[in-house]
């Protein structure tokens, strides 16, 4: 599945290195989207969740399709319904077509495919648009960003762009809050930060926060209690 060009955002061929893992269900015939007759509906979701197709298989006999739902063994043995498709369905129906029915997307996750799909002057104005918020941007902060993204991928974060982004922002978001903008500042604490995260997740590093910076805990009861007193005192 490709678009705008470039290289597919997902593939049912689960050989290709570095391939979205997915799931198949054969769900034989659904009304409620008009498939009728001897028309078999079959979804693929592609992890993490963020690519959906669906195909309608021609050719093959209702009662064979109801038979291997009532069944429901085609994914036994970690043989893919894909698998099944090609070794089964395909062999005994050489005759059978696949129709592609839909493809639906979470926009976020191909927003740069998305890009090649734009007009040529609304390319323009992205591409000025994103020349401005780089202007803006501070290199510091954008090289700490690709010190902590590489370290996660050397330290074996194999995690796709859905998963690792957020992995990336939990840590930076850390950081800040500990005062580190910039390599340099203390990279001990970065490399902790990684190793932490990678270990506990967002809760090994909310335990590194309250156990460096506590005083910030007892500046918040201190506060709270004053309020309390100056409370008291004006009633």
């Amino acid at each position: 599945i490709c678009v705008g060009g470039g290289f597919p955002v997902a593939s049912l061929d689960h050989t290709l290195p570095n391939n979205a893992t997915f799931e198949g269900w054969i769900n034989g015939e659904d009304r409620r989207q008009g498939i009728s007759g001897d028309a078999c509906e079959v979804s693929f979701c592609f992890c993490p969740h963020t690519i959906w197709l669906v195909i309608l298989i021609h050719g093959w006999p209702r009662e064979a399709w109801e038979a291997v739902i009532q069944e429901d063994d085609y994914d036994q043995d970690d043989q893919h319904v894909v698998h099944f498709l090609v070794e089964n369905v395909a062999e005994q129906y050489p005759d059978a077509t696949v129709e592609f029915k839909t493809v639906a997307f979470v926009a976020g996750n191909i927003h740069g495919a998305l890009k090649r799909l734009l007009p040529p002057k609304r390319k323009e104005e992205v591409r000025a648009d994103r020349d401005r918020r780089n202007a803006e941007n501070d290199p510091e902060i954008d090289a700490l960003y690709d010190f902590v993204a590489r370290a996660m991928r050397e330290r074996g974060n194999e995690a796709n762009v859905a998963l690792f982004a957020p992995q990336l922002n939990s840590i930076m978001g850390f950081l800040s809050a500990m005062g580190v903008d910039r390599l340099g500042v203390n990279d001990e604490l970065i490399i902790v930060a990684i190793a932490t995260h990678e270990q506990l997740g967002d809760e090994g590093l909310r335990a590194i926060f309250a156990q460096f910076r506590p005083d910030e805990d007892a500046e918040n009861e201190d506060d709270e209690q004053q309020d309390e007193a100056d409370n008291e005192d004006e009633a």
